[in-house]
């Protein structure tokens, strides 16, 4: 299995002299865009990518697996994957059209460091990495790639650079608009569940660095621990601890990967009594010690989840 960031794709790129057809431009390796995925060929059709990417199909279809869940990906179809996913997609249609925007590990990470209430979305975005989009948000998402386009290959503008970063934040944050959407989309709930359900995650979003227990979260909304469980569970599919340990672990694999913070500063920050405590808790839930995951940045990628 090859595995892709984004140096990899420029170097591809370069090979099959795709850079002179301006069919994709990148601003410092932070991000690349795709105006056509046809002219893409990996060799190999499963691939582990270090790089979330967003992908939108705009006519014909192929089959698509991320992780372990497997789709057809047709027109009016989004495909979220975030770093170190595994993908796999074969069978695309000759009418095949995709755009495609991608954006490494770190740039991501700190996007993700600046937005923080993003950060409870993300374990939903790995478990439904695909969805379908209205006509109105695919026209917004097609208007903002050209958008990106036309400000990364403006070289008059001084601040390009910039502007596209910002405009890329903007993004992020759009997409994951989309998945508040979608979060309870086809369950059987009410609109009860559905508020205690945004509550949380907007009480996650807020105090997950400090608080990693139920009871607290329970508190806050003024109903029982077991309540906010069973809503949690009925809405998302997802249990409301495992939301919680994927906040405190993404959030301490991003400041050991993005930040020059040691190890006993980042057990501080997120609220563990001890390193050693911190250490063991990083270990059960990814298989790897801080240490570890520390040194990963910038090597090839294993996969890091929640066991």
């Amino acid at each position: 299995m090859e595995v892709y960031d984004l140096y990899e794709l420029q170097r591809k790129l370069h090979e099959w002299n795709l850079l002179s057809n301006r069919t994709m431009v990148f601003a410092e390796e932070d991000f690349a865009l795709f105006d056509d995925i046809r002219q893409i060929s990996f060799g190999d059709d499963t691939l582990r990518v270090n790089m979330a990417v967003f992908c939108i199909c705009l006519e014909g279809s192929c089959e698509v697996t991320v992780g372990t869940k497997a789709f057809c990906f047709r027109k009016n179809n989004y495909i979220v994957v975030l770093p170190n996913q595994v993908v796999t997609w074969k069978d695309g249609s000759d009418d095949m059209k995709a755009i495609l925007i991608c954006c490494n590990s770190r740039f991501f990470g700190e996007i993700l460091q600046h937005q923080r209430s993003l950060l409870p979305l993300l374990l939903y975005v790995r478990e439904h990495p695909c969805a379908e989009l209205g006509e109105k948000d695919i026209a917004w998402i097609a208007d903002y790639h050209r958008l990106l386009f036309n400000e990364m290959t403006d070289a008059d503008n001084r601040f390009r650079e910039t502007t596209a970063k910002a405009l890329m934040q903007a993004l992020v944050s759009k997409v994951c608009n989309l998945y508040t959407h979608g979060v309870s989309e086809g369950k059987p709930v009410n609109n009860r569940q559905e508020e205690i359900f945004a509550a949380f995650l907007q009480e996650l979003g807020l105090y997950y660095r400090r608080h990693h227990d139920l009871s607290f979260y329970a508190e806050r909304l003024c109903i029982t621990p077991k309540y906010l469980s069973a809503v949690v569970k009925e809405v998302s599919g997802i249990s409301a601890l495992k939301w919680i340990e994927y906040c405190v672990i993404e959030e301490a694999r991003m400041l050991l990967q993005t930040s020059s913070l040691n190890v006993q500063q980042i057990a501080n920050l997120l609220n563990f009594p001890s390193q050693s405590f911190f250490g063991k808790y990083v270990k059960k839930h990814t298989g790897y010690s801080p240490q570890a995951l520390r040194k990963m940045a910038g090597q090839t990628p294993q996969a890091v989840a929640l066991r």
